[in-house]
């Protein structure tokens, strides 16, 4: 079960409620999404724990020596999808909150001595909250660094995932605008990792290159 950049892709895209929403529904969901999953996170823990006990733990992102009965959870993220039909229509002056659908997952680290290790993905589905996916070491670890270097301006941070072209960026709210920070190079959608700008001039970079996407995997 564990939880790949690729797979966190294709769950989002069969999970998320597929509206778009406006600024003020996205500081709503990132308040009550945090706080109604993290009896459930608590709960994953408890079982990630016993499952990295019996994995290969270096899988999960684990490092030998690690006291994984010591692993806490850090600060959640609530991760919002860009659908790749509206990323094709969206136009300069567009409001680019409007493309970010879901906010019902939340991912949350999993820390050994306040250092970063691995995640656990809690999903709001028909039957309430629950861990659905365990791992991803790779995109947390960046998450997480990336959150370390955000603005003073900033109200409120999320995950925000291009799904069908695999880009993964923190959001930053500051005063009514959306910002973006790449999470990885990505030299074939002229992304750097770190690189920070307004979403609506990421959005319109990738416009054209969601446009002439064929559907086949990254």
């Amino acid at each position: 079960m564990r939880r790949s950049i690729r797979l966190a892709v294709a769950m989002t895209a069969t999970t998320v409620i597929l509206m778009a929403q406006t600024q003020e529904t996205i500081l709503s969901k990132l308040r009550t999404s945090v706080a109604e999953s993290q009896a459930a996170a608590t709960a994953g823990l408890a079982a990630f724990k016993t499952l990295a006990k019996t994995g290969n733990i270096q899988s999960y992102g684990f490092q030998q020596g690690d006291d994984i009965a010591s692993a806490a959870l850090g600060q959640a993220s609530v991760e919002f999808l860009v659908r790749l039909d509206q990323l094709r229509e969206y136009q300069p002056g567009k409001d680019a909150v409007s493309l970010l659908s879901g906010g019902d997952k939340v991912v949350y680290p999993v820390t050994i001595g306040g250092q970063v290790r691995s995640s656990i993905v809690v999903d709001k589905g028909a039957s309430g909250w629950k861990a659905v996916a365990f791992g991803g070491p790779q995109l947390i670890q960046r998450l997480s660094e990336a959150r370390g270097k955000v603005s003073a301006q900033a109200a409120a941070t999320m995950l925000v995932n291009v799904g069908a072209l695999g880009a993964y960026f923190l959001g930053e709210i500051r005063g009514a605008q959306l910002f973006l920070s790449s999470l990885a190079d990505q030299p074939e959608l002229n992304l750097k990792a770190g690189a920070t700008d307004e979403a609506p001039k990421v959005f319109a970079a990738l416009a054209p290159i969601a446009r002439s996407f064929n559907g086949l995997p990254r």
